[in-house]
C-alpha cells in the first residue's frame, strides 16, 4: 500500500442503490438486508498499473464462483455467509484506507483470504486462491 501523499481524505461509504445488483433486496444472515454493505468510494491500482474504482460486488462474485466450485449450494444462509464476509472485507480495507490513498488490488485479495481464515473457511479460502492465482 502506498502511504497518502497529499491531504487526508476520509472514505465516502454510501448506500447500495437498489437497482445496482439484483441481490439488493436478499438478507444478510442478521436480517440487514444487502444494504447493510456499502460501496466504497476509493480506486484500486491493478497489477498492470491502472487504477480502477473499487467494487465489493467483484469480492462477492468471486467468492460466490468459489464457493460453488467447491460444491456448496447458493442458498440463503450460504449468501448471507457471503454477504457477512464481504462486510468484513470492507470494514477491514476502510480501517487501512484511513492510511492511504491508494489500495493495492493484491492488498484486496489478501484481505479476503484473512478473512476466509480468520471464519476457518478453510475450503473456501483454497477455492478463492486458485481463481486469484489462475486469473
Amino acid at each position: 500500500m502506498r502511504k497518502n501523499s497529499s491531504e487526508s481524505s476520509a472514505p465516502t461509504v454510501r448506500p447500495l442503490k437498489q437497482q445496482h445488483n439484483s441481490m439488493a433486496n436478499k438478507p444478510d444472515s442478521e436480517g440487514k438486508g444487502i444494504n447493510a454493505i456499502a460501496i466504497l468510494d476509493f480506486r484500486v491500482r491493478l497489477a498492470d498499473g491502472r487504477l480502477t474504482k473499487f467494487d465489493i460486488f467483484k469480492v462477492t462474485d468471486d467468492l460466490e464462483l468459489s464457493m460453488t466450485a467447491i460444491g456448496r449450494e447458493l442458498n440463503d444462509q450460504n449468501q448471507g455467509l457471503v454477504y457477512d464476509l464481504s462486510g468484513q472485507v470492507i470494514q477491514a480495507l476502510l480501517a487501512d484506507k484511513q492510511q492511504v490513498d491508494v489500495i493495492e488490488a493484491d492488498d484486496v485479495h489478501l484481505q479476503v483470504e484473512m478473512t476466509l481464515m480468520l471464519n476457518k473457511q478453510i475450503e473456501l479460502a483454497k477455492a478463492y486462491l486458485q481463481r486469484q492465482v489462475l486469473r
